[in-house]
């Protein structure tokens, strides 16, 4: 196990002209025991998918540092489950868009989830100005 238990994203995000807004990957999100091979795989490149393995606790944040004020932006998630999953069916999620003391959540389901090429795209996003 590294010295350090929880993984440390390079905070990097992407422009997206096409959806007039940013894309953040897995390789720059923080993930609680992100560092402990037991529970994570983390990708080596920017664009690949981080792999929860077992979990015993699971907390994923990441950050864009130049919104504007009084802009609406809206939150999305996208989440797959591997065909092997298990013990999701009565384990919701929570998601969760904060600005400054503005908190918007949602309790979401990934067995209930719309499937697009087999991702979970969660319906749900949340709207924060």
């Amino acid at each position: 196990m590294a010295s350090k238990p929880h993984y440390e994203g390079n905070h990097t995000f992407y422009k997206n002209e096409k959806l007039q807004g940013y894309i953040i990957y897995p390789k720059a999100l923080n993930i609680v025991w992100g560092n402990d091979k037991r529970f994570w795989k983390i990708p080596k490149y920017e664009k690949e998918d981080a792999e929860l393995i077992q979990v015993n606790w699971l907390e994923v944040t990441g950050w864009i540092d130049n919104v504007l004020e009084k802009k609406t932006y809206d939150v999305g998630f996208t989440v797959s489950l591997m065909p092997d999953a298990f013990g999701w069916r009565d384990s919701p999620v929570y998601i969760m868009a904060k600005w400054g003391d503005n908190t918007q959540w949602r309790k979401v389901n990934l067995t209930t989830e719309n499937d697009i090429n087999g991702k979970k795209m969660i319906p749900k996003t949340l709207t924060i100005t």
